[in-house]
């Protein structure tokens, strides 16, 4: 058992699935950040975020505003 990989002998702590839902959390957090300093304002939070709206809509899967 020394001579496996972690991941053969379950020490292997990080799962890309964990690793993932990691990350959707993060963003998460990063997009409420952005609204909350943006008053709201989806606008602006993109442009805080380096994003587009329409990224930024995508990401918090609501359908883009009517242009």
């Amino acid at each position: 058992s020394a001579a496996l990989p972690p991941a053969f002998t379950g020490q292997n702590r990080s799962h890309p699935q964990s690793a993932v839902l990691y990350n959707r959390h993060q963003e998460s957090l990063s997009l409420d950040e952005a609204l909350r300093r943006a008053n709201g304002n989806r606008t602006e939070a993109a442009r805080l975020l380096g994003i587009s709206r329409r990224t930024l809509y995508r990401r918090l899967g609501e359908p883009p505003a009517p242009a």
